[in-house]
């Protein structure tokens, strides 16, 4: 018997699960993809042997087919488009009332920061008008001398 890393042994196969798992694997996988292959490879040399109008014909259904994939995202995408739009065209109908309301809402915002702004500059500016007004009388009383 042999180990792992985990220290654990290693226990032998069982010979009949083992021959009826390979088993399921030929009839549940192999066969499959060998009957797939072989039917591509049967339609692939008829259509190489085939006359050129019946070659037309297949190229016909094999671009019908290829087409029908697009056609049907492209209506999808289609039907998606015409949903947002629709939603679009209800928002129009809504938005305007709330951007309304906010516009208003950051219009007081806007005067109250600037109420608050005013009464927090009031002192500086008062100050310096002051100090502006004693500079003008102190050049006045020196120009009156």
């Amino acid at each position: 018997m042999m180990q792992n890393k985990d220290k654990q042994p290693i226990l032998p196969r069982n010979p009949i699960t083992h021959q009826r798992h390979r088993r399921e694997v030929f009839w549940q996988i192999t066969f499959p993809i060998l009957v797939v292959s072989l039917a591509l490879l049967l339609l692939a040399i008829m259509a190489t042997g085939l006359s050129p109008v019946r070659a037309s014909k297949w190229a016909d259904v094999s671009i019908i087919w290829l087409i029908i994939p697009a056609l049907i995202f492209s209506v999808l995408l289609m039907v998606i488009i015409a949903a947002l739009v629709y939603l679009t065209l209800r928002l129009l109908h809504i938005l305007p009332f709330y951007f309304f309301k906010g516009h208003n809402w950051f219009l007081l915002v806007n005067l109250r920061i600037g109420r608050i702004g005013d009464h927090l500059v009031e002192p500086f500016v008062r100050l310096r008008a002051w100090k502006a007004g004693a500079g003008a009388l102190g050049r006045q009383v020196r120009r009156n001398r």
